[in-house]
Order: C-alpha cells, then structure tokens, then sequence
C-alpha cells in the first residue's frame, strides 16, 4: 500500500505542475498591479529544500540524475513566504531536470553565512551560452532563442523568480559553464542570498506575517495539494485492514471524525468501540439530534439507524443532503430491515451506502475508510475547484491586458472594438496600432476555448509584438506560422487576418491566415467589396502559402474585421446568423458611428441568441475612412 501512495502523491502533485507557467503569467499580473503580498513565516529552509528533492526524485530516477543536499546545519530558520518560495524552487529545480542530461547531477547547497542565507542549486546541465547569460533574468529571455531550439519554454520561469527573490530584499545570480566552450565540466549554479531575520520585512505594506509555525500547515500551493492529505488516506486504509491493532491507530490531533445516530444506546457504544481506535466518535440518539450535531462539528462522516424517534434516518439524510453545506458528507445506513425498496429508499433519500443489520465489523471499518477517501478527494477538488475560479478571475485580467487599451488616434481614421468571451478567458484576440505610418489591424481565433487558447493567444500576441520589421502583411503571418508551430498541441491552430494600411495613400494591403474574409462597405456606391484572400491557418505546416492583396480605401468605407462568432450565431429555430445579415446590419447602421453600430449588432445577436451569453468568442474591429 505504501508504494501505490507514493505514486498518488507524486502523481498528484506533478499533473498539477502542468498549470505552472499558467500561474506564472498570473503571479507577473499581480506583481506588476502591485497586488502581490508577501505571507512571511519563520520556517526551516534546509526542511524546506528537502522536501523539493524529494518532489522531484522520480523525475530524476527516469534520467538517473544524481540528488544530493548539503547544509552548513540540520537546521537553518529564515524568514520567507513559503508559497512563494516554492515558485522559486520549483522553477530552478524544473530548468535543472530539463537540462541536465542522464547520469548527470542536481544539487542544493544551503550555508548560514553571518546575516544571510546563501542557498545555491547548481546542476551538471549543458549550461547557458554566454552572450545569454546578462539577460537571463529578463522576461521571455531563453539560453536559446532560435527556431531550432532543443527544449520547449518560454522564457519567464526566471524572470519570475528574480521578481520573487527581489520581494524577498535577496539576490538572485548566475554562474554557468557552457558545454559547446566547455564540454568536459559545464552546468549551471544559481545562487539565491536571503537576509536572515525579519527587519527587512517590517514596516512594509505587502508584508504579512503568518503565526503559523508547521511547515506542512500553510504550504497551500497547488503543487503541494495533497501530500498530507493522501498521508491521512494511507493510515485510515491501514487502519480498515487491520482494526484490532493499535499500533494503526492514528494521531487524535489527526482522527476524522464519525457521528454515530442510533437509538439503541447499546448499537452506539459497540459502534463507538468498533471506531474510537481510530476515528473521533460523537453520539446522537435520533434524526433531529444528528442534523444539529452535524451542524455544530460538521462530521466527516456519518453512520446512522433508520428506524428512530423524533426523526428517522430517512428524513435525516434528506435533510443533510438538501443542505449546501452538508451535503457532500457521506451517510451510511444501518438497518435490519433487509427489504430491497427499504435500501432503495434509502439509496434514494440520499444515503451513500447501506448495510443490513447484523453487519460484519470488517466490511463496516472498509466501507468507512473508502467513503472517507472519496468525500476527501471531494474537498479536494473542490477546493482546486475554488482556486480555478479565483485564477480564472486573474488570468481575465490579464488576458484583457493583451488588447489594445485604448484605440490609435489618427486623423482621417476612426476604430472601434469589441471582445466578449464566451467563458471568463477565450481564445480570441486583437490588435490595432499605428507603427512607422501603417495603421496596423490584427484579429485572430485560435482553436478551442479556455487555458490551452489563452495560452496561444498569447504566445501569438508575443510573437506579433516582437516582430519588428513588417515587410508585407503575409510575410508577417510566415513569421507568426514559424513560433506557433512550437508551441501548438493536439492538432492547435490559430487563424488570422492581418491588414497594414498607408495612411498617407490609404491603400491597405491584407492578408488572411484561414480567418473569415473581412468585410469592406462602401456606402457612396452601396456596395460590398470582396476582402477574400487565400491562406493557410497558422500552426498546422512548416511550409504554407498565404496571399497578399491590396485595395484603394475611400473616404467613407467602413472595414470590418471579425471572427466567426458573429456569423456562427446560433438560432435553435433559424439556424445561424450568417454573413447575409451581418452584411445587412452593418449596411443599416453604416452612417452612425462604429461604436454605435457595434452596440446594435450586440443587441441584435443576443436577440437572435436568445441569450445574454455566446457559444463562441465574439471579436470585431471596426475602421471608418472619414
């Protein structure tokens, strides 16, 4: 059993490390808002760093990388904030097991130096080339830039770290040895030197300290969700398989807690001796008794009779499992009545399990024990449930700082957007600047929704913001193709229309990446001009065609760029908007202003919808020549 625990452990915390770089964007918006707080607690570090060595032994093991920790003494107590901590270590210790090839070795030094603690991980990695080495720190900065890079990333696990150490009053630097300058002893050491005590932390608005004195009591972060709880799982499994021995039973400061509901006084005290070796037992005598006792020490689980005075447990259980509070506690019935529709029933009232009276203590004690792990993965998920929220909450926050805040003003020109998610963060995007005499207009969709888009969009936001020499409106979309191939999965694309317009000529050259065509209304002659160029979606292929074109804008044409939310606009009765009455909305309002206009289609489309809600993103922008 042991084993199969250790594997829940390491498995739980290790798929949870998935959403690290996720967490990391979100911890750069929070610093940045000036929002993030430092909970300081004093705590031991060598403890600490143990602990990640341990995190990561199977990882190691799989490369046969050689972990080893060395301190100057068993014990070494420093101010710091343990959550953010564990950023910083998970994020050096992640870079050291990417880079460190098999046979190779990670280390963790920690030295108590008069007033500093000097902790050093160091690694026997192919190192950091050194024209990279003064922009290691900085944002979206890799030990390897190019298109030919051996390992994935990008780039702000460090810059996290520095921001991290920097709130901390410590330093953060870097020796490294490159394997190409130097291929028989090359790797990597980042140094961290943290104050020791705790004067650099008073007086400081951002600056909390925790009374907390545990370790293992207020590390909260996600990547070590879990281990104490699937720890408490272990005993209680043990304590099933062998109830009468009481080396298995646990700690009380660490017993869960039975109520026990029954009207028999002697069923009571026998259940009560059958768990008080290893759970906390309180006792009521009917249903109304077991409602309030649950209310006043919410159990972690309850084993009740059926038939009782005042209530029974029928009405009881309904009760527990109607109420938003208690109903996720699991209820197990006892009864003699060996009717199957008297277990229906109860099945039916709500009861999690149900056994017949008399029982085998055995079967009782195991059914107990699986109960309690499944309602405790319960709180589990539905505490990560809470913290998903709350993050999806920031990462809309800072998704949001992706767009534009606020449109370019250029005489003869006139923009407007709009972006409403379908969800709290989506997969569309836009941009509109004036850069070197070009109004510039970008609009994309990338494929499927939540996490995995956002996370697209911005790497595809990245890469257009960097791409600095704008020769023409395809050659743009090639560059953008060559960075989204690397970070695509699962068959991930973006599509996109991208639009370059001359302010002094107003001849817009454009280009489309698979995106819906954009639509241009000239409204001196009535008509709609064709904007349809041929193009690949960005992601899919290494080698893709995508055509330029070119169009002499006029004073009153309205351009709009869009995403196929608005068109693909569902009616149950009518099927989709469509591009006819898209056409036909914009030629209605084509002479009031482009907020206007966008402000009626929002309208329109809900009530198509029938919905103040949306299947798909839905993104426009939209330019008027005046």
């Amino acid at each position: 059993m042991e084993v199969d625990t250790q594997f829940f452990k390491n498995l739980h915390r290790n798929t949870t490390s998935l959403l690290r770089l996720v967490n990391n964007l979100l911890d750069f918006s929070k610093i940045e808002a000036g929002k993030m707080t430092l909970k300081v607690n004093e705590a031991d570090i060598v403890s600490f760093a143990r602990h990640y060595l341990n995190s990561i032994e199977l990882a190691a093991k799989s490369k046969n990388i050689t972990l080893d920790l060395t301190s100057s003494s068993d014990s070494i107590m420093l101010f710091f904030d343990p959550e953010k901590m564990d950023k910083v270590f998970m994020n050096l210790l992640s870079n050291s097991l990417k880079f460190t090839g098999n046979g190779g070795r990670i280390s963790i030094t920690v030295i108590e130096d008069n007033d500093h603690c000097s902790i050093t991980v160091s690694d026997t990695g192919e190192g950091i080339p050194g024209k990279n080495i003064s922009n290691i720190f900085d944002r979206f900065s890799q030990a390897d830039a190019t298109s030919t890079r051996k390992y994935e990333g990008t780039g702000i696990g460090l810059a996290l770290v520095k921001e991290l150490i920097d709130l901390h009053k410590g330093s953060i630097s870097v020796e490294s040895r490159y394997i190409e300058e130097h291929p028989d002893d090359h790797g990597t050491i980042f140094t961290l030197r943290m104050p020791m005590g705790s004067e650099h932390f008073k007086n400081r608005e951002n600056v909390k300290f925790d009374e907390k004195s545990n370790l293992e009591d207020y590390i909260r972060d996600y990547r070590m969700i879990g281990t104490r709880e699937i720890e408490k799982l272990r005993i209680a499994d043990d304590a099933a398989e062998n109830p009468a021995d009481e080396n298995k039973a646990v700690p009380d400061s660490d017993k869960k807690t039975i109520l026990i509901v029954d009207d028999n006084e002697d069923m009571r005290n026998f259940i009560k001796t059958l768990l008080q070796k290893h759970y906390h037992v309180i006792l009521a005598e009917n249903g109304e008794e077991g409602i309030t006792s649950t209310r006043n020490h919410s159990p972690d689980l309850i084993v009740t009779d059926v038939m009782m005075p005042v209530m029974n447990g029928f009405d009881m259980t309904s009760i527990i499992k109607n109420d938003e509070k208690l109903k996720t506690t699991p209820v197990i019935m006892l009864t003699a009545d060996t009717d199957l529709m008297s277990k229906v029933a109860g099945l039916e009232y709500g009861a999690d399990d149900y056994l017949h009276k008399p029982f085998n203590t055995i079967e009782l004690l195991t059914r107990i024990s699986s109960l309690l792990k499944n309602y405790e993965y319960q709180q589990i998920i539905s505490r990560r449930n809470e913290e998903i929220e709350n993050e999806l909450e920031v990462a809309r926050l800072l998704q949001e700082r992706l767009l534009p805040s606020s449109m370019p003003e250029i005489s003869g020109y006139h923009e407007h957007a709009i972006y409403i998610p379908m969800d709290k963060i989506g997969g569309d995007f836009y941009d509109v600047e004036n850069r070197d005499g070009f109004l510039n207009i970008f609009i994309a969709d990338v494929s499927g929704h939540g996490l995995p888009g956002a996370f697209l969009a911005t790497i595809t936001k990245i890469a257009l913001e960097n791409i600095t020499v704008r020769a023409g409106t395809n050659k743009v979309l090639y560059q953008l193709n060559n960075v989204i191939l690397n970070h695509t999965v699962r068959s991930n694309f973006v599509t996109a229309f991208f639009a370059m317009i001359d302010i002094s000529t107003n001849i817009m050259r454009y280009a489309s990446a698979g995106h819906s065509s954009t639509i241009l209304y000239r409204e001196k002659n009535d008509e709609f001009i064709d904007l349809t160029t041929r193009g690949t979606p960005l992601g899919w292929f290494n080698n893709i065609r995508i055509e330029e074109k070119t169009v002499q804008l006029e004073s009153g044409d309205r351009i709009v760029f869009y995403t196929d939310g608005i068109t693909e606009c569902n009616n149950l009765s009518t099927g989709m908007y469509g591009e006819e009455r898209f056409k036909n909305i914009i030629k209605k309002y084509s002479s009031g202003k482009p907020d206007i206009f966008s402000k009626e289609l929002m309208n329109e489309l809900k009530i198509y919808n029938g919905s103040e809600s949306f299947e798909d993103d839905i993104t426009m922008v939209v330019v008027d020549v005046l």
